[in-house]
């Protein structure tokens, strides 16, 4: 009856290690997708911000900080889900 119930206790607690391990894994995956979209995002808009700068009539080499942010971080307020 003892080893039975070490034997159950060993069963539950690898059940438990590789339940919690798949949830880290799956939380990773998450936030590495996350990670990846910002970066897209973010390389995208630096990408497009030469050219909405021309359309605005704004030399690209010399445009304003406070505008190059507003264009900068727009794209990260959009929410495609």
């Amino acid at each position: 009856m003892v080893h039975a119930t070490h034997a159950l206790k060993r069963t539950m607690k690898a059940a438990w290690y590789d339940a919690r391990s798949r949830i880290e894994d799956a939380d990773f995956s998450v936030e590495t997708t996350n990670l990846a979209k910002a970066q897209i995002l973010s390389q995208a808009s630096t990408a497009m911000l030469p050219f909405v700068l021309k359309k605005f009539g704004q030399d690209p080499a010399s445009a304003s900080a406070p505008f190059v942010a507003v264009i900068t971080f727009a794209p990260a307020t959009f929410n495609s889900s």
